[in-house]
């Protein structure tokens, strides 16, 4: 029995997948609610195949459904499968951006901002106190979250890790 789930399962991902490179986007949809951890599907799609079209399809379902979790999953397919792509950081923190206007109380969003601090990027994405904002918000969720607090004393001074703490 499990094999035949598995190969059911294995038949709608490329079932999906193949949907999605034919431009039947609005079939595609369709499968969505059957396909688990989507938005990691699309991303490992897109770096298997480098097509634009998977970045077009979430542009599709993100325009009939303006949801926090989908803005972040755009933001990490742009900066990450297509973080090549002229503006892709800029674009890509522009979703995370509204995912958290969305949904101002998930940690895994404020975490993300972290990675657009020291991009390879002519203009920073996020400057020092922007920076300093997200970490206070970030151990506002989490006080003890020990992983934020390791990326707090590498990227800032004696100074700024007091500002952060004391505003906690």
């Amino acid at each position: 029995m499990l094999g035949l789930e598995t190969l059911d399962l294995n038949n709608m991902n490329m079932n999906f997948r193949e949907l999605i490179l034919d431009r039947e986007f609005e079939e595609a949809r369709k499968m969505l609610n059957k396909i688990t951890d989507f938005d990691e599907k699309i991303i490992d799609y897109a770096f298997d195949d480098d097509n634009i079209v998977y970045y077009d399809f979430y542009k599709f379902v993100l325009d009939s459904n303006n949801s926090a979790k989908l803005n972040w999953g755009i933001s990490k397919l742009l900066s990450t499968a297509f973080c090549y792509l002229d503006n892709a950081y800029e674009n890509a923190y522009e979703y995370l951006k509204k995912a958290i206007e969305l949904d101002s109380n998930n940690y895994d969003y404020y975490a993300h901002q972290i990675s657009f601090y020291s991009l390879p990027v002519d203009e920073p994405i996020i400057n020092k106190n922007e920076l300093i904002q997200i970490f206070i918000n970030i151990k506002r969720m989490k006080k003890e979250d020990k992983e934020i607090d390791v990326f707090i004393n590498s990227y800032l001074s004696k100074e700024e890790k007091e500002d952060v703490y004391k505003n906690v």
